[in-house]
């Protein structure tokens, strides 16, 4: 722990998404088709209107959620992630992302066990989702 005292920070901050695991597996391209897919359904647009409008919100509000709100969508955080989609399975199927792609990294989990910080790692996803 001695480290970890003369050090100037007290916890280190990661992000989850295409950082803590390779963006090879696949969940970011599927994060945003499944984004792509909401705005179709749900504001009437068509597939490359969906795809430039997912980056203009994302650019302008940080998220496509929180911009469809500032923009005054009634979109609710439940209604977006897929919650409301647990009675429908094939819909839920359709959202899943392919969390199967990411195996154990023992190299990355003794390299973040050699940090003697807290670590705080953020990720878009869902409270409910998140591990």
């Amino acid at each position: 722990m001695a480290a970890a005292a003369a050090s100037p920070f007290d916890c280190v901050l990661l992000d989850l998404d295409d950082t803590l695991y390779p963006g090879s597996a696949g969940i970011g391209l599927a994060t945003k088709r499944n984004i792509d897919e909401f705005l179709m359904a749900r504001c009437g647009v068509t597939a490359e209107r969906a795809s430039a409008l997912r980056v203009e919100l994302f650019r302008s509000y940080g998220s496509s959620l929180a911009g469809l709100i500032a923009l005054g969508y009634d979109v609710h955080p439940d209604e977006y992630t897929g919650q409301h989609c647990a009675a429908n399975s094939a819909l839920l199927r359709a959202r899943r992302l392919p969390y199967d792609r990411i195996a154990a990294d023992t190299n990355l989990a003794g390299l973040l066990r050699s940090i003697p910080q807290r670590k705080v790692v953020s990720t878009h996803t869902h409270r409910k989702k998140s591990p």
